[in-house]
C-alpha cells in the first residue's frame, strides 16, 4: 500500500482508500461505476492524479485490486476482493455507524507517517489517541475510528507495510 497524508486541507490518498471508495461504488452485477471525476472530488485532487491513482490500483506488476473494462468501469480481482476484507476486518461496524471506514485507513496512514522509525507494537493504543488528537485537533474522528486505525496500523507493521 502506498502512503497517504494531509497537506494544507488536501487529501494525498493512498491506494487502500480509493479500493475503498471504489468498493462502495459495486453495483449488483460486481461492476464498479466510478469516473475521474468521482474521485477528483473525493480527493480533491487533479484529473492527472486521479488517473495515476486508477494506474496504481489497476497495475499488473504491482497492487492488481482492479481490472479496467471500460470508460469508468472497473472490476475488483481477487486481490481487491482480498484487500477489501482485509480493510474490512479492521473497521467495527456499529449500527450507529461510527466507524468510517476511509476515515480509519486515514488515520492509519497518518501514524505510519508520524510513527516513522518506532516500533508499531510498542506504541499503545492510548499514545495514539493522544497523537491524533494533538496533531488532528479539529478532526471528527470518532474514537471508535481511531481505534480500528490503530488496529490496522498494528496488523500493517506486523506484514511490513
Amino acid at each position: 500500500m502506498s502512503e497517504g497524508l494531509k497537506m494544507n486541507d488536501t487529501v494525498i490518498t493512498c491506494a487502500s482508500n480509493l479500493l475503498w471508495f471504489m468498493s462502495q461504488r459495486t453495483d449488483e452485477r460486481g461492476i464498479i461505476n466510478v469516473s475521474d471525476d468521482d474521485i477528483m472530488r473525493e480527493f480533491n485532487v487533479d484529473h492527472g492524479t486521479a488517473k495515476e491513482l486508477i494506474g496504481e490500483i489497476s497495475n499488473p506488476i504491482a497492487l492488481k485490486f482492479i481490472e479496467i473494462l471500460g470508460n469508468n468501469q472497473y472490476r475488483l480481482t481477487e486481490a481487491g476482493v482480498d484487500e477489501v476484507a482485509f480493510l474490512q476486518c479492521f473497521v467495527r461496524v456499529a449500527a450507529n455507524r461510527k466507524v468510517n471506514p476511509r476515515n480509519a485507513v486515514k488515520i492509519s496512514v497518518c501514524l505510519r507517517e508520524w510513527l516513522k522509525g518506532r516500533d508499531a507494537q510498542t506504541v499503545s493504543e492510548e499514545e495514539a489517541q493522544i497523537l491524533i488528537r494533538l496533531k488532528k485537533p479539529n478532526t471528527a474522528w470518532t474514537e471508535e475510528e481511531i481505534e480500528s486505525a490503530w488496529r490496522m496500523y498494528q496488523n500493517n507493521a506486523k506484514v511490513g507495510f
